[in-house]
């Protein structure tokens, strides 16, 4: 039986995966299992940060996952 420790990375794993896939309902749904987890962890909280303010009809057709900052 896998850890919670296990679980998580396992589960951030294929949440990364499905969010540079574009399967972003998949993505945030993991992400989410990952904060039910580890309730403080900041990058899932990134990550679904991320997935709610991407526009799906902005994205180049080579995207690679990354966004621009804004701010320094």
């Amino acid at each position: 039986m896998n850890s919670d420790h296990e679980l998580y990375y396992q589960t951030y794993n294929e949440a990364f995966e499905a969010y540079l896939s574009q399967r972003f309902t998949f993505a945030r749904k993991q992400f989410l299992k990952t904060l039910s987890l580890r309730p403080d962890d900041p990058a899932s909280k990134e990550m679904i940060a991320r997935i709610d303010t991407i526009n799906t009809d902005d994205l180049p057709p080579n995207w690679d996952g990354s966004i621009a900052l804004t701010m320094k």
